[in-house]
């Protein structure tokens, strides 16, 4: 049975995609799930440099439930594309990357590498 979808121009396998929230950078997983059987693992937000987030406590109970302010922690762009990218790629896992920003000029930043791939 064939389960492919199309999301404009990309093309998955099958339409489960692991989500950022609860799965990382995917690899976490590797020993629980195979990745090559997911339609596309998405990754943790990138940042353009590492974050490390906010300083404990990051959770709070309260009478209403739970309040989190995590500081979306992440290791960057660059270390992503030189360390985890590779070993997703080697495991044959389509990878869907949002990027994050935290300032104007990071967004001119993202602007301008989307143009320069777009141009080449």
């Amino acid at each position: 049975m064939n389960l492919s979808v199309r999301i404009g121009s990309l093309e998955l396998p099958n339409p489960i995609i692991a989500a950022s929230g609860c799965f990382g950078y995917g690899l976490e997983y590797e020993d629980v799930v195979d990745l090559s059987q997911l339609g596309g693992v998405a990754v943790k937000g990138l940042f353009l440099k590492e974050r490390e987030g906010h300083p404990p406590p990051r959770i709070a109970e309260t009478p209403a439930g739970m309040l989190n302010a995590i500081g979306l922690q992440g290791i960057g762009v660059h270390r992503f594309v030189a360390e985890k990218l590779p070993l997703l790629r080697a495991r044959s896992s389509t990878s869907v990357a949002r990027r994050s920003m935290s300032t104007p000029r990071s967004h001119a930043f993202s602007r301008t590498m989307k143009a320069s791939r777009q141009s080449s």
